[in-house]
């Protein structure tokens, strides 16, 4: 029985041996689906009916194929055990070449096919025609095939094959809907539950405290490992926080300016991402002994400027996508903000409090017939510094001056109308 070619179906001649990377990223593509070991559902039942009806065979599967096997979401037809397993082992798949090929595969006797003539599927199953196309993501990922079997040698007919290829197509539509309606749930959820983290942060925490919680919530809405905001201090970058890492290590990493991956990250001044991260990309000793399998790394930038570099990495080959790409870069930004807020705030804490303290009497002057003490508290943050301010002081012989006052609100320009007023007082 000769082997149906039909110029628009064309049949894999050979199995092409898929890229590490490109096979995992398709099987991290099927994993977002959420279809593989989910229940029986109509909207694909009334498919696979369809074709079967349609093309007058017995079989008709919706196969998704996993790492070690064919996961049938819909099976019309398919003998028992199988029928109760919904799945087999990839020794009796025909839809895994669907996938390797990416592209039709179309066969009138399978018992003549070189490609799959020694598939057990062909005793245990009873598949000698097959025709199945592949389920293709937008992005070119090939899930895996929606297949018509027959137990008898046939020709497929053109029509036969644009029936198929559409019910294909149907097929696909509702993945798509499935998968674009969870990413846009899961991506609201995430950039909701960061903005408001990033939005109290900011306002409430301090500069570590904010780095911190932050990469907690990067970590578990990326699934990695290993993250660190890694802030330049010189010509070196250093460890402000990390998560996945012990103090005591945390403390010994020091990466030269310009070097290793957080050096790229900086220089290039844009999100890069590793699928496979090289050794020699990773300067630290201690990083490399973690033996990190996956990195990206986001810029810190404020007014233009890298002050450091956030880096989120797996253990495991993780294919980050340009939705984690971009919850990275709104992470960062509001990261960079908030560091450079808290920095601002402690420089001009740091000048008002110098401020207060230079203007507030050292100590009680003692006056004659006069007995003073003074306790001075904030009543509020200690990190706010204002205008409250004492003076105890003299005026002429016999009589003495004493001033208490508050000047409404916080911070240098408080401090110094303090100066201005008790100085105007004792004159």
């Amino acid at each position: 029985m000769a082997i149906a070619r039909a110029p628009a179906y064309p049949v894999p001649i050979a199995t092409a041996e898929t890229s590490t990377v490109s096979e995992r990223r398709r099987l991290q593509a099927l994993q977002r689906t959420g279809l593989l070991d989910s229940v029986a559902e109509e909207s694909f039942d009334r498919i696979t009916r369809i074709a079967a009806s349609a093309l007058g065979v017995p079989v008709a599967l919706v196969s998704l194929v996993d790492e070690d096997r064919q996961f049938f979401k819909s099976c019309l037809g398919l003998p028992r055990p199988w029928a109760d397993t919904r799945e087999t082992p990839l020794s009796h798949s025909f839809c895994q070449h669907v996938v390797s090929g990416a592209k039709p595969l179309v066969i009138s006797d399978a018992r003549q096919h070189p490609l799959v003539r020694d598939n057990p599927a062909i005793g245990d199953l009873g598949v000698i025609a097959y025709a199945g196309f592949p389920l293709r993501m937008p992005d070119g990922e090939v899930l895996g095939s929606l297949c018509a079997i027959d137990s008898e040698p046939r020709e497929w007919s053109p029509e036969e094959l644009d029936t198929l290829r559409d019910l294909a197509e149907s097929v696909m539509t509702e993945i798509r809907l499935r998968v674009v309606a969870e990413e846009a749930a899961e991506a609201i959820t995430r950039l909701s539950r960061l903005e408001a983290i990033t939005d109290a942060a900011l306002s409430h925490l301090s500069e570590r405290d904010l780095i911190t919680q932050l990469l907690a919530r990067i970590v578990t809405a990326l699934h990695a490992d290993l993250a660190a905001v890694l802030l330049r201090e010189g010509d070196f970058f250093v460890p402000r926080a990390t998560i996945g890492l012990d103090v005591a290590i945390e403390n010994l990493m020091r990466i030269p300016v310009g070097q290793g991956f957080a050096g790229r990250v900086a220089a290039e001044g844009r999100p890069v991402f590793l699928d496979e991260l090289d050794q020699d990309d990773i300067i630290s000793p201690v990083l490399r002994a973690l033996h990190p399998a996956s990195m990206v790394g986001v810029p810190l930038v404020v007014d233009g400027s890298t002050i450091g570099v956030l880096d989120v990495a797996s253990s495991t080959p993780q294919a980050f996508s340009s939705e984690d790409v971009a919850l990275l870069v709104l992470a960062a930004d509001r990261m960079a903000r908030g560091i450079s807020h808290s920095r601002i705030f402690e420089r001009e804490h740091v000048i008002a409090e110098t401020l207060q303290k230079s203007v507030l009497p050292a100590r009680i002057p003692e006056l004659p017939g006069l007995s003073a003490a003074v306790r001075y508290l904030p009543a509020g943050q200690i990190t706010h510094v204002g205008g409250d301010w004492y003076d105890v002081f003299s005026i002429d012989e016999g009589r003495a001056g004493l001033s208490v006052g508050d000047i409404a609100g916080h911070g240098i320009s408080a401090a110094a109308e303090m100066g201005r007023i008790r100085s105007a007082l004792q004159a």
